[in-house]
């Protein structure tokens, strides 16, 4: 059985937003969120827990860039996989976006099925990384660092 994962779409366009949803929610729980301020508002409450985000880089109040900037000082919100939606498809704005943390990078108007393919994927990458720690957090020892008998 096959728990159905949750995704957060950060966007200031109602529009976007529904359309992600659209996209979306045959597949997983959709939370929304109109700006970065709102999306660490929802993050923190942790009504559920988000297994990736979709994150415009452009929005008023806090924009992508700064949202980042946040997450990354938070331990558990830094696991979250992240994919920035842009207008602006660039090299450079690739490029800011990756070094920003960002886990992929997919330019509008974006294509449904690319979309839900990055999405699997990214989720999928954060699961292994979960595991390989979990996996270092049960064969070694905290304090020594030494492979543990257990």
């Amino acid at each position: 059985m096959d728990i159905q994962k949750t995704v957060l779409v950060v966007d200031d366009s109602t529009t976007n937003r529904s359309i992600l949803c659209d996209i979306l929610h045959s597949d997983y729980t959709v939370l929304q969120a109109e700006n970065g301020i709102q999306a660490l508002t929802k993050l923190k409450r942790q009504d559920k827990k988000v297994d990736a985000i979709i994150l415009d880089i452009i929005m008023p109040e806090m924009d992508g860039y700064e949202f980042m900037n946040k997450i990354k000082q938070d331990k558990t919100l830094s696991q979250i996989p992240v994919i920035i939606l842009t207008e602006k498809s660039d090299r450079d704005t690739e490029k800011k976006v990756l070094e920003s943390g960002a886990w992929d990078f997919v330019p509008k108007p974006y294509d449904a099925d690319i979309i839900k393919l990055r999405l699997k994927n990214v989720i999928a990458r954060s699961q292994v990384s979960l595991l390989k720690e979990l996996n270092n957090v049960m064969n070694y020892d905290p304090l020594t660092e030494i492979y543990s008998k257990n």
